[in-house]
């Protein structure tokens, strides 16, 4: 862990991966092992921080559903927050009401961050 990520589980991932094709190789089933090992190759060019898969996503659409009390002002403190964590695009819809209770739809848009080479 990593400020407060999860870092380095493609790489663990990877060489447990590759203790099983060896021993794939050592029982000789070559095709088994020649097969998994293209396998690997692929997943950790795709599944990998810098891989060009990462770098092609630039943002995701998140269409949320949300429960709040209904009081003053709850649509205007959502909004904000949201934009304050950088939701782009942000639209909220009040789909009922329920005695004290209000069911928003919220649809909004992240962008991944851009990683700064030092």
């Amino acid at each position: 862990m990593r400020k407060d990520q999860l870092s380095g589980l493609t790489t663990a991932a990877g060489v447990w991966a590759t203790a099983a094709i060896g021993m794939t190789e050592r029982a000789g089933q070559y095709f088994v092992g020649v097969a998994a090992t293209i396998l690997l190759v692929i997943i950790q060019f795709v599944f990998h921080d810098d891989s060009l898969f990462n770098k092609l996503i630039k943002s995701v659409h998140i269409r949320l559903p949300i429960t709040v009390l209904n009081q003053s002002e709850v649509l205007t403190k959502i909004k904000d927050l949201l934009k304050n964590l950088g939701a782009q695009n942000l639209s909220l819809r009040i789909v009922g009401i329920n005695h004290d209770k209000l069911e928003i739809s919220v649809n909004l848009i992240l962008k991944a961050p851009i990683k700064k080479k030092n």
